[in-house]
């Protein structure tokens, strides 16, 4: 025998750890850093509402975990490989099924033949969301939306991490990675840029983790891989640092190389039901500055004049209540700034009551009194940069301060309540519910079907928030269309509401706006 031979025959054998069987050590690991990024992808992503329920995602990181955990446990046991296959997959429905109800989902719309209602109000919770973060509603849907996002993201994370098969293990790992770190990057890009320095390196620690433990050696941080986590690191907080300035680097919106290459663009803000003929072109209308995305308001339409609503020339007066109700609640005060691009109207945007203007640029034209409804407009329409800053009174009330609010409103706003109705002679006939007389009018005229179906909306609840609820949720809740070019009628909310159901914005705001003062809310 060489003396070769018999030093390979003093070796001992290499240890060998499959990608199906783990390590118990490299497996606790695996199982921490699965935890960890889940837990950060999914407090970030419930701070998508105003108040996250830090519970009940901490219980559903413990599913995934729990998911995690029995899929690597089963790995090590022998067992025929189609009874193996039946319990993975019970184990991952087990912890599906947890982890949806720690969400808020209701049981019964979890079974097969309930995913279609599913389906449907979790698609009517994000509508309720408006785009608008942290979301400070009250409704239910929206909340179980964003949580089920966050059930779903991260058990079918963990199936893909920890599914015992050592064919496309890289894949799938890096799959369920992904899928965590969407859920981190679409918060992170929708909510405030505070406490990013810490969060991120949390996440790099879970990354790092998440990387030992796929490699299964501390050769994964060597000096090499150290140096190129540390100059990410670095290269990510000063990109982080520069990026988060208010003004974009390199502003190409406003690069305009030809000269202007659209007309001022006009709309008209009384509501017509008819086909959609707004200018559609990639012209930016206006610039804003803003602490938060808001809804911007152009003006007010309080009348309805038989057929469509509109602005009237003396809408009501803000109150003295209003005025009270500004000081009390200096957090519904906000601050907005506009510059004029290619927006052609008299009318400032304003994000709710005006209380304040300043403007500035070439040639501004003169600021006119600010309106009883709050709104406001200039004598002329203004050029292209001419900028103005709004500060405005903005109510953010929660579900519950509106479900307390009193049921009578005050003397200004009962006009809200009133509305038109085509007459014989031709001279609009105006109206209330308040009265048996009004009701029958209302009986005698082509908005009947309307008002019974307002008071069928409005039976049985016990406050004003309760039936504004109702209305809005029969008109989300998929029997209507959304549609720019719908059928017209006489009649066009009549025929919305009753016949076509399809329409845009103006039918769906005209026929709350409608059934809500045929309930004797003001709208």
């Amino acid at each position: 025998m060489s003396a070769a031979g018999a030093t390979a025959g003093l070796r001992r054998p290499a240890r060998v750890v499959s990608a199906a069987r783990p390590s118990r050590r490299l497996s606790a690991l695996a199982v921490f850093a699965f935890s960890l990024t889940s837990l950060l992808a999914g407090l970030r992503f419930a701070g998508l509402l105003e108040q996250p329920p830090v519970l009940a995602v901490a219980g559903i990181v413990a599913c995934g975990a729990a998911v995690g955990a029995g899929l690597l446990a089963s790995a090590a046991a022998r067992a025929p490989r189609g009874f193996a296959v039946a319990a993975r997959s019970a184990t991952v429905i087990a912890g599906a099924y947890v982890a949806l109800r720690l969400a808020g989902i209701p049981a019964d719309d979890l079974w097969p033949w309930r995913w279609s209602t599913l389906a449907q109000r979790l698609s009517s919770g994000v509508g309720d969301m408006d785009g608008l973060w942290p979301y400070t509603g009250g409704s239910p849907q929206a909340r179980e939306a964003i949580m089920a996002c966050i059930a779903v993201a991260v058990v079918c994370a963990a199936a893909l991490a920890f599914w015992p098969s050592a064919q496309r293990v890289t894949g799938r790992r890096v799959g369920a990675l992904m899928l965590l770190l969407t859920l981190y990057v679409i918060a992170a890009s929708n909510e405030s840029r505070t406490g990013w320095q810490v969060q991120g390196a949390l996440m790099l620690a879970a990354l790092c983790a998440w990387g030992w433990a796929a490699r299964g050696s501390r050769r994964a941080f060597d000096g090499r891989a150290a140096a190129w986590m540390m100059t990410g690191a670095a290269i990510a907080i000063v990109g982080a640092g520069l990026l988060s300035g208010a003004r974009p680097l390199i502003d190409y919106s406003a690069w305009n190389p030809f000269g202007q290459a659209f007309t001022p663009t006009r709309f008209e803000w009384n509501q017509t039901y008819g086909p959609l003929r707004w200018p559609h072109s990639s012209e930016t209308m206006v610039d804003v500055t803003s602490s938060a995305p808001m809804l911007w308001r152009a003006t007010t339409l309080d009348r309805f004049d038989g057929t469509r609503f509109l602005r009237s020339a003396d809408p009501p007066l803000e109150t003295s209540a209003i005025t009270a109700e500004m000081r009390d609640r200096p957090r519904w005060i906000r601050r907005a700034t506009f510059t004029v691009r290619g927006f052609a109207s008299r009318a400032l945007l304003s994000p709710g009551q005006v209380l304040a203007v300043s403007i500035s640029g070439a040639s501004v034209p003169r600021l006119l009194p600010t309106e009883p409804d709050g709104t406001q407009e200039l004598a002329a329409e203004p050029q292209s940069g001419v900028r103005y800053a709004v500060t405005a009174y903005v109510p953010r009330p929660t579900a519950a301060e509106m479900r307390l609010a009193p049921a009578d409103f005050p003397a200004p706003f009962k006009r809200y309540v009133e509305f038109d109705l085509p007459s014989a002679s031709g001279t609009p006939l105006s109206v209330s519910s308040s009265g048996p007389a009004g009701v029958a009018r209302i009986l005698a005229s082509p908005y009947a079907g309307v008002y019974r179906l307002a008071r069928r909306l409005s039976a049985g609840a016990p406050v004003e928030y309760g039936v504004a609820a109702r209305i809005e949720g029969f008109l989300r809740g998929g029997l209507f269309t959304y549609d720019t070019n719908p059928p017209t009628g006489r009649f066009p909310l009549v025929s919305f509401l009753l016949d076509y159901r399809t329409g845009y914005c103006q039918q769906f705001s005209g026929a709350m706006t409608l059934i809500l003062r045929m309930d004797g809310i003001p709208a």
